[in-house]
């Protein structure tokens, strides 16, 4: 059975975690901040004049939030991963360690980016998707367009979660591609899941902050059971496995 409730493993997990709180939770604090900064610049912006009344101030009430909701899911677009990279890479690997899972070495900086370049190459197409249906929907339905814009968002998270639990195992950006595509759809419905404690976890405005981590912590202890994270690395380009030792000469 393919499993899709590890975001809500992950964040049940983070939150049982304290001593994992302190840096992802200022990242979240400070992102959803300029979230925060965006959707209300938009709804005060977009927001019907009082002349306006009756349904159409409805309507229009209504379209604004839509609006504000789909400058939310752009900006979640270009920030989510850097917030991955930069803020909880620290988190996948102490996740990794406690699972008792040794260490692979990791690519240098370089190496690392153009593998990450790589993957969101690869995972274009369903981004744009994702986010452009999201905006089209939050324009046109309004509020109902913020459930969109809230699952659009999980996809996106759960997309950079993953990579990041799967560059920390020595994956390269073809192999975390072909990884993403093999489990297609177990992360479409994992997103779900996600867009739902998304939706949750704003409810309470305080609680969001461990939304993104909770995702990174579920989705690295998820690719510990891939068998794309199980086989062993690659050798370098020239230099094959040892080979096997024979029958040693008799000592004279």
């Amino acid at each position: 059975m393919r499993d899709c409730l590890w975001p809500l493993r992950g964040v049940l997990r983070f939150l049982a975690s304290p001593t994992w709180w302190l840096r992802p939770a200022l990242s979240m604090v400070a992102a959803g901040a300029a979230l925060g900064l965006i959707g209300v610049a938009v709804l005060w912006w977009r927001w019907p004049p009082s002349s306006v009344t009756g349904w159409h101030a409805w309507l229009a009430g209504a379209m604004a939030i839509g609006q504000a909701a789909a400058a939310i899911l752009c900006a979640w677009l270009a920030l989510a991963p850097l917030l991955v990279a930069w803020a909880m890479d620290a988190l996948v690997l102490d996740v990794h360690h406690r699972a008792g899972v040794a260490h692979r070495p990791l690519p240098g900086v370089w190496a690392g980016m153009l593998a990450s370049g790589r993957v969101m190459a690869g995972t274009l197409v369903p981004r744009l998707g994702w986010g452009v249906g999201g905006v089209v929907v939050s324009l046109c339905a309004g509020p109902a367009g913020a459930v969109i814009a809230a699952i659009g968002m999980a996809y996106v998270a759960c997309l950079d979660a993953i990579d990041a639990a799967l560059a920390a195992r020595g994956l390269d950006g073809a192999q975390r591609l072909q990884a993403l595509r093999n489990h297609r759809f177990e992360v479409l419905m994992a997103s779900l899941v996600a867009g739902v404690l998304n939706l949750a976890l704003a409810a309470t405005v305080v609680l969001w902050i461990v939304w993104l981590p909770g995702l990174v912590v579920g989705a690295a202890q998820l690719v510990l059971g891939w068998s794309e994270c199980a086989a062993e690395p690659p050798t370098s380009a020239g230099h094959g496995p040892p080979a096997a030792a024979g029958p040693r000469p008799p000592e004279r």
